[in-house]
């Protein structure tokens, strides 16, 4: 049979109640796949669609925003290189300057920064449990920069990110 054994099942629960789609093999034409409900004896004839969506590794359901924020909930950025660093503040509807130097800040720039910083995606995970001495592998054990968010309205009000040597 078509379905003996699934070749796949996807289980979508509410509240108590649960149910299992199986999936079998794809039919001969059609770009169909045939399917049932868990429990029960007729079978069905489906489009793929569902069955190609759901058949992914987990790595395909990961969310790649690196950061989730709106450039306008920031209120300060610091940014530390091996060549230097500098930090902004929001005063009001003004950007400053507050190191290295105290001066007014070009809010385009900052804007474009903060933008950016907001719009980063990850392109590979790479380890999620990373173990102490495995750190200097990604060059973190030295960052190649240091970017800190300072964000009052939300929380944490403060987000670190460290930047490693390139992969």
């Amino acid at each position: 049979e078509a379905l003996e054994p699934p070749v796949g099942w996807l289980s979508v629960a509410a509240g108590e109640a649960a149910t299992t789609l199986q999936f079998g093999d794809a039919t001969p034409i059609g770009g169909n796949r045939y399917a049932r409900l868990a429990g029960r004896d007729d079978l069905a004839v489906i489009p793929s669609t569902l069955f190609d969506a759901a058949n992914q590794t987990p790595e395909a359901f990961r969310d790649r925003q690196l950061v989730r924020f709106d450039a306008f909930s920031a209120d300060g950025l610091t940014v530390t290189t091996p060549g230097g660093a500098f930090s902004v503040a929001r005063e009001g509807a003004t950007w400053r300057l507050a190191t290295p130097l105290a001066d007014l800040a070009d809010r385009t720039e900052v804007t474009t920064m903060l933008n950016t910083l907001a719009g980063m995606r990850i392109e590979r995970f790479v380890n999620d449990a990373p173990q102490p001495e495995e750190v200097p592998t990604w060059g973190l054990d030295q960052a190649k920069a240091e970017v800190e968010l300072v964000r009052y309205s939300v929380l944490p009000p403060r987000l670190m990110i460290f930047f490693g040597e390139p992969l």
